[in-house]
């Protein structure tokens, strides 16, 4: 009989509390905005103490955690070994695969006298890019995309309505593709 699957919850309650452990707190708070979901048992084999049970573990980010994570290895770094020690606490359990993926939403960090909190709401596609790439690190092609219009045209066919300029075009075609898949074909008009 194999053990039950981990549950997605009590998976991201112990990688937060490893990443408690770390002086730099960035993945902590990448990971506290975040949702978390596995595909349970999608790959086993037998060890000398019986079979492993290796789950796919999905981490859904907002536009901004999403550039962060692709921007910072650091950041994905410490959220892998996170993961993996917290699935490798539980009886036959093993990370067979880590992802990050796009929620659809941007996240909004509002600052009040009380300090800041954080606001989440559905993205038009510019701010999204935009945002993505706030987060990549890469600030003059995000203050750049804010003056476009970033339109989807089919399922995988992007328009940005704007000049490509020179490396911003690369790092907008990369972060349209981040954020929606890498077949998306991005074209500027």
């Amino acid at each position: 009989m194999s053990p039950p699957p981990p549950d997605a919850a009590d998976l991201r309650t112990r990688a937060l509390a490893l990443l408690d452990a770390l002086p730099d707190a960035r993945a902590r708070a990448v990971l506290d905005g975040a949702g978390v979901s596995m595909e349970p048992d999608i790959a086993r084999w037998e060890s000398s103490h019986g079979t492993v049970h290796a789950h796919r573990v999905v981490v859904s980010l907002d536009a901004r955690a999403l550039g962060q994570i692709h921007g910072v290895p650091a950041v994905a770094d410490d959220l892998h070994t996170a993961f993996a020690r917290a699935i490798a606490t539980l009886p036959d359990a093993s990370l067979h695969d880590l992802s990050f993926v796009w929620n659809g939403s941007l996240a909004a960090r509002v600052e009040t006298y009380r300090g800041s909190s954080s606001i989440d709401g559905r993205a038009s596609l510019t701010e999204a890019v935009a945002e993505y790439l706030d987060g990549a690190g890469e600030r003059d092609a995000a203050r750049l995309t804010r003056s476009t219009v970033v339109r989807l045209r089919g399922p995988d066919d992007v328009e940005i309505l704007g000049p490509p300029g020179g490396f911003t075009a690369t790092a907008q075609r990369d972060a349209v593709r981040a954020l929606l898949g890498p077949r998306t074909r991005v074209t500027w008009r």
